[in-house]
């Protein structure tokens, strides 16, 4: 009797081992599926291939008292587009940065090979369009784009969300996703940071590239 409950003890022990290597394979192959799948690359048109694709992640910045600073976040999403998310940061209450009744603007000169996706642009997750009655909007002409919003609407949590996408077939070069990128605002008189009077421009870091070449 005790041979059996032995035996059976075994028997119920080789079949766990037996369900967990199977298990083990099945989940070695499908990571290799998926791991394949990822390393293909992706084509556009049925034509292109996408050869290299990159992103940019922006950096922490410390902040003296009353200095203003955009960041430039550049992430890929799919079929040649990107999405572009500018943060802005100060430090200091938003009263004692701008110059009253004054306007906050950032412009990129998006590259040749780009369209801005005009119909899907945010400010704080909400469509621009839904922001006109507060003085928000946005130009986009000559692949320029602009934001504009007054001094009183700007604070520490607004975040600019863009996409583009990738017009251009020309094969093995770089596409780059902009030519320059700046935010312009007057200080108040009160900021101290800042020495000069009037309008001033200072540039947004972050780019990124995409080539293709023939499927």
């Amino acid at each position: 009797m005790k041979n059996e409950n032995k035996n059976n003890k075994n028997k119920n022990i080789y079949a766990y081992i037996k369900s967990v290597l199977i298990i083990s394979i099945t989940l070695i192959l499908v990571g290799s599926v998926f791991i394949a799948f990822s390393l293909r690359k992706e084509v556009l048109d049925n034509k292109y291939k996408i050869a290299k694709v990159t992103t940019y992640n922006s950096s922490v910045k410390k902040l003296s008292p009353g200095e203003l600073y955009v960041t430039k976040d550049i992430d890929y999403t799919s079929n040649g587009i990107y999405r572009i998310t500018y943060r802005v940061k100060y430090n200091g209450k938003n009263a004692t940065i701008l110059k009253n009744k004054t306007n906050f603007e950032i412009t990129d000169v998006i590259g040749s090979g780009y369209k801005l996706l005009t119909d899907n642009v945010l400010y704080n997750k909400e469509r621009v369009n839904n922001f006109r009655k507060q003085g928000i909007f946005t130009n986009y002409r000559n692949n320029t784009f602009n934001i504009i919003i007054p001094a009183t609407e700007l604070d520490k949590s607004c975040i600019i969300q863009v996409y583009v996408k990738l017009e251009s077939r020309r094969l093995n070069i770089k596409h780059y996703i902009s030519k320059e990128a700046y935010f312009t605002f007057v200080p108040n008189d009160n900021n101290n940071f800042y020495v000069k009077n009037g309008p001033q421009s200072y540039i947004i870091v972050g780019n990124g590239y995409i080539v293709l070449e023939k499927k």
